[in-house]
């Protein structure tokens, strides 16, 4: 029991201590003076100067101090850089200690603060800047970053359109006006390209029947408009302006389900004058 007692005790009191212990920056490469830290933001951070001295603390890239609380507003003083990330810190009292939280557009830090006496003349216990590191977050950019590149990766392959293997056989009826540059497919969408200069029409499939429906298409970063299924035939439609498009291998490549015959033809015109009952002309 005894024994047990010890341990017990042995264990409270390290917990204590780990309770109570503050992270103190580093110095870096450089000046001693100039110091770095590692945020955590279960940590609170030491800054140990000495009075007389101003120390500046930088925070992470675009973080903007909002405010800051400081126990004791009598013995330090806290001056934001506005639209920054650096806090001017200096004690106005000599053997001064406290505690400071700071607030940023992105994080909370908490600090221990102490301020020597003025007498002495070595600088090297001083703390003239203390520099925020945040090692996690580059790596979980680093990551991001790759998992974007990746998903960009699969995202342009399938995009990739095999220009060996497309359907340009296609024709067209109507108004000159609406009439697509380029039109073809590649067996699973159809795709447009119509001049700059006009306003992109309405796409509708012309049913089995004659009726309409009108489809979704999108943009491609190679200016193709891109409408995800093949159909016979399509109508363009802007107004009271109307302009059918035919897809000449679309039975063939239905009926028999063999590879159709790629021919590099261009939109060709079937006539210059059209009218509803036409769609099947």
């Amino acid at each position: 029991m005894f024994k047990k007692t010890i341990t017990v005790g042995v264990i409270c009191t390290l917990m204590a201590g780990g309770t109570y212990a503050s992270v103190k920056p580093t110095p870096g490469k450089g000046d001693r003076r100039l110091r770095h830290v590692v945020y955590d933001p279960e940590n609170v951070t030491q800054v140990h100067t000495r009075y007389g001295w101003t120390t500046r603390i930088v925070f992470g890239d675009g973080e903007i101090v909002k405010y800051v609380s400081i126990a004791d507003r009598e013995a330090w003083s806290a001056f934001p850089v506005p639209n920054s990330p650096h806090l001017i810190l200096m004690p106005v009292a000599q053997d001064a200690g406290t505690n400071m939280s700071v607030f940023t557009n992105k994080r909370v830090y908490d600090f221990d603060l102490y301020a020597k006496k003025k007498r002495g003349r070595s600088r090297e216990s001083m703390v003239y800047k203390i520099k925020f590191d945040y090692p996690q977050e580059r790596r979980n950019n680093r990551l991001a970053k790759k998992r974007e590149l990746e998903r960009r990766a699969i995202e342009k392959k399938k995009k990739h359109i095999d220009m060996a293997k497309v359907n340009r056989s296609y024709t067209r009826k109507g108004s000159d006006i609406l009439s697509p540059v380029e039109v073809f497919d590649d067996n699973k969408f159809t795709y447009f390209r119509f001049n700059e200069k006009i306003a992109v029409p309405a796409i509708y499939v012309v049913n089995a029947d004659k009726t309409e429906t009108m489809i979704n298409f999108h943009k491609r970063e190679d200016g193709l408009y891109t409408v995800q299924r093949i159909a016979g035939q399509f109508a363009l439609r802007s107004n009271r302006t109307l302009t059918c498009i035919y897809n000449n291998a679309f039975s063939d490549l239905f009926e028999s389900k063999v590879p159709i015959d790629l021919r590099e033809t261009k939109v060709k015109d079937r006539s210059t004058d059209l009218s509803y009952d036409d769609y099947n002309g």
